[in-house]
This record gives C-alpha cells, structure tokens and sequence, in this order.
C-alpha cells in the first residue's frame, strides 16, 4: 500500500464520518436451474446450477471477498468457496435440499447468508426444465471506507460475465420469480450486528469488573505497607 492510497482511504473515511447514517443498499439475483437428465439412474435424475449474480451486470467482487455455497452435507464436497465471479455450482443429484450462500464483504465485514431451496421440475410438468430466481435488497448501513469503496465502485465496472447473468431464456424452461425478503435481510443484518454489538458490550462489562477487583486488592495491599512502610506505599500508589 503506497502513501497515495493510504491518504485516500483517510480521505474517503473522513467524508464518511461526516455522514450520520450512510445507507448503501445493493441488489444480488440468487436462484436456481433444474433439469431432468435424459439418462437418469437412481442416484441421479437432475442437473441443477444454483447462482448468484447482479441484475444489472454489476462486478460484485468489488465488494465481495468470497461466496461459500453449503450444499446438502451427501454431497462429496459439500462446502464451495468462491473469489471471484462467475458464482454459480453445478452438479447432478437425485433429491430438492436447502442450500446456504455464505457471502462475506470485504474489510472483514460480518457475513450474512441466504437460503434457497432447490427444486425439480413438477412430475405434472410439460417441461423438462425450472429456473427458480428471487431478487434481494442488500442493505450496508456505515460501511468501513474500504467496503463503501468497494460498493461505489462496482457499478462503474464492466461485468465480463454479464451477458451468463441475464440468464438466457430457454423455451424448455418453466421460469418461477419468487418473491424477494428484502425485510427479513436488513432485519437479519441489523439483528446480527446488534447480537455481536451486545457480546461485545457484555465482554467489557467483565472486564471492567475483573479491573475493578485488581485495583481494590491493590488498594488493600498498599493499605498494608503503608503501616510500617509509607514512602513505599505513596510509591506505589502512583501505579493506581
């Protein structure tokens, strides 16, 4: 890091610090395809792809460090991490499950997950193949200088997996847009920041106890020594 970057970053905090209450909010696509294989066996009958992507062909890794996708734990590998674009896991399988997308923001930020059920295609159905997609608000409130950067900076970034983010439609697909939780994930997001600002705030509350009971036992030792010994005592008190 250079002395050109570092003055920047302390000027971008500056600006910040003079906001009360910045509220950058971002919006991710996170969904699914299923499709029945042509050849299944019994460990086997679907191909499915589960992403994440912008809807507006932003770069996400500008704020993003890493995405972990947690599969169903039959799986072999059910733990998938990723650094950068394009997310998405692909893999075949026999049954629907609840998948996790871990998303962790840059500058250490605390990460927030979200859930999608991946789903085959009706028995019913005409058509071999479903895309399940909901969009989500993502909701920042005071980001760090580095992840306000970040968040600014990838909408002015050309998005080379674009044009694999939209999707394309496909005439053998049933498409199913889900309703987006935007309440639910500012409200987990406050809710988590909140659960580890008290533990924080509890943590210091015992630690100014346990100072606390230091400083009296102290306090009654140099009690002690200044009865036969006062200039060491005054001497020791200055450590208090």
């Amino acid at each position: 890091v250079n002395g050109k970057t570092i003055k920047n970053i302390h000027n971008l905090h500056t600006k910040i610090s003079l906001i009360e209450d910045l509220v950058i909010e971002k919006q991710v696509v996170v969904g699914h395809l299923a499709r029945r294989l042509a050849k299944p066996t019994e460990s086997k009958t679907h191909h499915w792809e589960i992403f994440l992507y912008s809807p507006t062909g932003e770069d996400l890794t500008k704020w993003i460090e890493k995405c972990v996708f947690h599969l169903h734990e039959s799986f072999e590998q059910p733990e998938r991490t990723y650094t950068r674009e394009p997310y998405i896991v692909s893999e075949d399988g026999w049954g629907e499950f609840e998948a996790q997308i871990e998303i962790f923001p840059i500058a250490k930020v605390i990460p927030f997950t979200l859930i999608h059920i991946i789903t085959f295609p009706a028995k019913t159905s005409t058509k071999p193949a479903l895309i399940v997609r909901r969009q989500e608000a993502v909701v920042f409130r005071n980001p760090p200088p580095l992840l306000y950067e970040g968040l600014t900076q990838a909408a002015f970034t050309w998005n080379r997996f674009k044009k694999i983010k939209k999707q394309p439609k496909a005439n053998d697909a049933e498409y199913v847009e889900e309703p987006s939780s935007d309440y639910y994930l500012e409200k987990k997001w406050l809710t988590t920041v909140s659960e580890v600002s008290k533990d924080i705030r509890n943590e210091i509350q015992i630690l100014k106890g346990k100072h606390r009971e230091h400083l009296d036992k102290i306090t009654v030792l140099i009690e002690q020594i200044r009865k036969t010994s006062p200039d060491i005592a005054e001497a020791a008190s200055l450590f208090l």
